[in-house]
């Protein structure tokens, strides 16, 4: 069986790996991710013993953080970390 010169170029560009192109920001949000991941006992800590982090809803500090960045008062806690963790880069 033979085939063509344009068959055997699209059978090598299908058998070669894709190439994952990244950007600056997706960077950014993989060290925010590793950072949220990080700290998850810290912030189960913080829980346990009664208190509340400073993103969580009820304490004084995520309201100023949320002026800060002028933000939704139902921004998540998780949008809230990101926009705090994302300002070192500005």
């Amino acid at each position: 069986m033979t085939t063509s010169v344009e068959e055997q170029r699209e059978r090598a560009l299908a058998a070669e790996p894709q190439r994952f192109e990244h950007t600056i920001s997706d960077d950014r949000e993989r060290a925010f991710l590793k950072s949220v991941e990080s700290r998850v006992n810290y912030f189960a800590a913080i829980r346990e013993a009664g208190d509340l982090p400073w993103f969580a809803v009820g304490h004084p500090r995520r309201d100023e953080v949320i002026a800060r960045f002028g933000l939704p008062e139902d921004v998540s806690e998780l949008d809230l970390r990101r926009a705090f963790f994302m300002e070192r880069y500005r």
